[in-house]
């Protein structure tokens, strides 16, 4: 199968690339965050996080995403992210110690709403 890539843009600038494939993980065949870049001149505002809320929204199941060990930019952005946006779940997946990447599964587990009078 092959991946999906968008380009996201603001007016007739390019800001944002996300690039989705498919993996098999755990024994599951699902959409990975592959390649997501935003230009520096944009981080760090709503843009980033508007555009992995739709990203998640239109994948609308589980899905997996990596980062670089190294790349401690990317691991604090996909944290606060994470938070912000009221993922259902986000589970690190245990990786060899020589792999050069975090994983993680995303909305594994659907919220539970709450109940009226519960």
């Amino acid at each position: 199968m092959a991946g999906s890539a968008s380009l996201l843009p603001s007016g007739v600038v390019l800001v944002i690339f996300v690039l989705l494939d498919w993996i098999e993980l755990e024994q599951r065949l699902m959409w990975e965050l592959a390649d997501f870049f935003i230009l520096p001149k944009y981080r760090g505002g709503w843009i980033a996080l508007e555009a992995v809320r739709q990203v998640i929204a239109q994948v609308g199941q589980p899905m997996a995403a990596s980062t670089f060990k190294d790349n401690k930019l990317a691991l604090r952005f996909f944290t606060a992210v994470s938070k912000r946006i009221r993922l259902d779940s986000v589970r690190a997946v245990e990786e060899e110690e020589t792999s050069p990447f975090y994983t993680f599964m995303i909305n594994e587990i659907e919220r539970q709403e709450a109940k009226p009078g519960g």
